[in-house]
């Protein structure tokens, strides 16, 4: 691609350089705050431990695990009878079928609820579960910020003219448009990265770091186990996939409504924010839809919550992910190369 080292450097330094970082920066800084804030009152306010289903029991006996498999069993009966619709978006099935595996995995291993950290949830107040919460909301913040940013690049230089000249020059269009959205995402994911860092710091100095393994569940079925540390740098894998998927939607939408900025910015926001909910409805409508936004949270197929659609598991849930980002950055070139520099 001729010329994209040059648009890469000219596309991070106007991204250095400019107020839109530093605006993102304070804006990450207050939220940071406000939200360890809350964490530490729930903290103070609830213990060691919040009281959820999966932690009901101190000890997992003979006893515990049958009644899971009985429970199992009797929402797998009850969900028989719901209409094709509600039992596509209904994952009661998923979160029964993992609780008793969990249940039987941990009475096989003689391992008790009250030393197990649960991946995922929010379950025990420690430090995954600080980190957990927090990453979960800051998560949005610069998913906007990535999605605003890429389209500003594309859509608002379109009106401004900058984009013209950049195509008058002796560089590819694909450089162009590969320069921009790496520039976005390199210090989107930069940023969202020296936070999480943060994050991990002050949830190790100020909440309680447990240092035995932490448990998860593949697909309702197969535990595994991991260190802290993983479970930590698998958190951080899982939210740059996030963010980057979001970053490619406003590379999409900013190639395929070309000069309209406003409408472009809104419409990724809308389908940050509301994305799931529309498919939800969707669903319930359309039997047999398969949704895509429900299936980014791929994490939750690691928890004992499970996907956000009943017949999905971790694997169609990355591939769908996948796709996502994939179609979209082809479609954005496609589009891009079609771009009339006299328009």
């Amino acid at each position: 691609m001729e010329g994209f080292g040059n648009i890469l450097k000219a596309e991070l330094f106007k991204l250095v350089k400019g107020k839109a970082l530093v605006k993102l920066l304070i804006a990450s800084i207050i939220i940071f705050i406000f939200i360890t804030i809350l964490f530490n009152f729930l903290y103070e306010l609830a213990g060691d431990v919040l009281n959820m289903s999966a932690t009901a029991d101190a000890e997992v006996t003979e006893e515990t695990v049958e009644i899971a498999r009985l429970n199992y069993e009797e929402v797998v009966k009850n969900h028989g009878t719901l209409n094709a619709s509600r039992k596509m978006m209904d994952t009661s099935v998923y979160q029964a079928k993992a609780v008793y595996n969990f249940y039987k995995y941990l009475y096989e291993h003689n391992i008790s609820m009250s030393s197990v950290s649960m991946f995922g949830t929010i379950s025990n107040l420690t430090t995954n579960s600080y980190i957990t919460f927090v990453m979960s909301t800051m998560a949005m913040v610069f998913a906007i910020f990535g999605i605003v940013t890429i389209i500003r690049s594309l859509a608002g230089e379109r009106v401004n003219g900058t984009l013209k000249m950049q195509l008058l020059r002796p560089v590819s269009k694909d450089a162009i448009i590969v320069g921009k959205f790496l520039a976005t995402w390199i210090v989107t994911v930069g940023v969202m990265i020296f936070f999480f860092l943060a994050t991990c710091v002050v949830g190790v100095l100020a909440f309680k770091f447990d240092q035995s393994q932490v448990y998860g569940i593949i697909n309702a079925e197969k535990v595994f186990t991991m260190s802290p540390y993983g479970a930590m740098a698998l958190t951080l894998f899982y939210y740059i996939t996030y963010v980057s998927q979001f970053i490619i939607l406003g590379l999409f939408t900013a190639s395929f409504m070309r000069k309209n900025e406003g409408g472009a910015i809104a419409l990724g926001i809308v389908i940050l924010l509301i994305g799931s909910n529309i498919e939800e409805w969707l669903g319930y409508i359309f039997i047999g839809y398969v949704g895509i936004m429900q299936n980014m949270s791929w994490l939750n197929a690691l928890t004992l919550s499970g996907p956000g659609l009943s017949y999905m598991n971790l694997y169609s849930m990355v591939g769908l992910s996948s796709a996502w980002f994939v179609g979209m950055f082809i479609g954005s070139i496609c589009l891009f190369r079609n771009e009339d520099i006299h328009s």
